[in-house]
């Protein structure tokens, strides 16, 4: 009976230390750590260009970072949406 209730204390003893470090904070690092890519599928010049133009130089002074558009024009937005959805998805280029 003494060994069954040892084990039932170990149990829960392990299942308190694994919800404990459960709940410790994790260090992220900082985003973005290098400049994001902002993909628009339509060509320079137009007005989709100017707004998201004007969305990454805000983006830049608010989150102290590098946005780059990247124009990728053609096929009525196919090829811009195909870039971004063959992209990494690691958070560093968006459409």
């Amino acid at each position: 009976m003494k060994t069954h209730l040892r084990t039932i204390q170990t149990l829960f003893a392990a299942a308190v230390l694994a919800v404990l470090a459960a709940g410790a904070p994790a260090h992220a690092q900082d985003y973005p750590s290098r400049p994001v890519s902002l993909v628009t599928p339509f060509p320079p010049g137009g007005a989709a260009d100017v707004v998201i133009r004007l969305m990454a130089q805000e983006l830049g002074k608010e989150m102290d970072a590098t946005f780059i558009v990247d124009n990728r024009a053609g096929a009525g937005g196919a090829i811009g949406t195909s870039y971004v959805a063959r992209a990494h998805p690691d958070g560093y280029t968006c459409c």
